[in-house]
């Protein structure tokens, strides 16, 4: 008795993480609206989605750092259930504001595509990488 209640709350624990949403990457601020945002088709999000993302890379640059303090690390998707699927690491003292902003409106395009197309998802948790310090520059240290 006492293993199925454990493993109940265990699973409880877990399915409410896995499938919860990440706060926002700008505390305080909201991002783009995803509800707001409308696609021709699956085609016409994709061409968005890498735009920006080519735009992100841009932004973050060499992501140089004179201190491992300075890196940061923000969710460059959301799964349909909620939640990230990948991230970016950037450092605060190249380009802080335009990356978030950027990564922001990653998360926003996938939401708009997931209620869009009526897409589904694993509802996997995935965490942020730990972030180093290597040779001046932030890295995700996975």
């Amino acid at each position: 008795m006492r293993h199925s209640a454990s493993a109940f709350v265990l699973l409880t624990v877990f399915l409410l993480a896995a499938c919860s949403p990440i706060a926002d990457p700008l505390p305080g601020q909201a991002g783009p609206d995803p509800a707001a945002i409308e696609f021709e088709d699956e085609a016409d999000y994709r061409a968005q989605r890498e735009a920006t993302a080519a735009d992100l890379d841009a932004a973050v640059g060499t992501a140089s750092a004179a201190a491992v303090a300075s890196c940061r690390v923000a969710p460059t998707s959301e799964q349909a259930c909620g939640g990230p699927t990948s991230f970016v690491v950037y450092s605060e003292d190249e380009n802080a504001r335009e990356v978030e902003r950027l990564a922001a409106r990653l998360v926003a395009l996938d939401r708009a595509a997931n209620a869009q197309f009526e897409w589904a998802s694993t509802c996997m948790a995935y965490t942020p990488p730990p972030v180093a310090l290597r040779e001046g520059r932030c890295v995700a240290d996975e």
